[in-house]
């Protein structure tokens, strides 16, 4: 997983757990965040979580073709 701060343009990397699952914690209530999902040379679109989303959790279901050619850099 890829966890961009649009704010900070930091980027952190997560590995999930063996049902793909994952979990961001201590992010900045104030800022807003890209996260993409990662698999060898393959990525899923980005999803943009925004400062004005009032729920204090989100779900976001993440896939990537594995059938499409892989992502350049």
């Amino acid at each position: 997983m890829q966890l961009k701060d649009v704010l900070t343009l930091r980027v952190r990397f997560f590995i999930t757990g063996q049902q793909g699952r994952y979990r961001f914690n201590g992010l900045k209530p104030n800022h807003d965040y890209e996260v993409q999902a990662l698999y060898k040379s393959h990525r899923s679109e980005v999803k943009r979580v925004s400062v004005f989303d009032g729920r204090g959790e989100l779900v976001i279901d993440l896939s990537v073709d594995l059938t499409l050619r892989p992502a350049v850099a």
